[in-house]
């Protein structure tokens, strides 16, 4: 059966796989080898396509195709694109999956480091909050700003304290996170490290916070006057 099908013309073959399936594509291109180079100028445009909302530079930074992620590059696919419900880049879903030879890629072709999301969140602060070490550590030595703020005044310190990433922390602060600064909930990375359910990593994150925080106030009352001052600065900085 399989013999037969193969033996039918070229343009009648072209004509049944423009209209399968993704899934029953990839089936019939494992029947052989003609078919792979007779589809090939079919799938590069099949490849471009949209994918469940998103560009397919960014279904391939989501799903780690890192092939297919540099052909739609040199395709003059556009790196800093965002279709997201979130306003994502393919750089934040590569740092939010931590497929770190993506982020790379699209880094070195261009995108965006401090590129932003609907809350202002960079590519950092998403690694930083799913405790994805690999690509903090290259978004850091690309040049990311380890201090930027996203829309509620978090910097990625406070996500990775908040999710108790240790080792994102601990980079981070070797990098110069600020361990004094407060988000508009007046909450420094510690006192959002603190407030998680008692486990081996909480101790351990409060820690190394601890630490180096060292005689950093930290009641409530001492937290809310440096909140003051902190926003006055920022006000008077407009």
């Amino acid at each position: 059966m399989a013999s037969k099908f193969l033996d039918l013309p070229n343009e009648l073959l072209l004509f049944i796989a423009r209209r399968l399936r993704a899934k029953d594509l990839a089936s019939l291109l494992c029947c052989s080898r003609h078919l792979c180079g007779l589809l090939t100028s079919f799938l590069h445009d099949f490849a471009i396509q949209d994918v469940d909302g998103l560009t397919a530079l960014q279904w391939a930074a989501l799903k780690g195709h890192e092939s297919l992620a540099r052909f739609l590059l040199r395709r003059g696919a556009e790196v800093d694109l965002r279709r997201h419900p979130a306003s994502y880049t393919a750089l934040h879903l590569a740092a939010q999956e931590g497929n770190t030879e993506i982020a790379r890629l699209l880094l070195e072709n261009g995108a965006t480091i401090e590129i932003m999301d609907r809350r202002y969140e960079t590519a950092l602060h998403v690694a930083a909050m799913r405790g994805k070490i690999d690509v903090v550590r290259l978004l850091l030595d690309k040049g990311a700003d380890v201090a930027v703020w996203n829309l509620y005044r978090s910097q990625p310190l406070h996500l990775a304290a908040e999710g108790l990433r240790e080792d994102v922390v601990r980079l981070l602060l070797d990098k110069g996170a600020d361990i004094e600064v407060m988000n508009w909930n007046n909450h420094t990375p510690l006192s959002l490290a603190e407030k998680q359910a008692n486990s081996p990593k909480k101790r351990a994150v409060v820690k190394l916070l601890k630490d180096a925080a060292g005689e950093f106030p930290n009641t409530v009352e001492e937290r809310w006057l440096i909140s003051l001052q902190t926003r006055r600065r920022l006000f008077l900085a407009r």
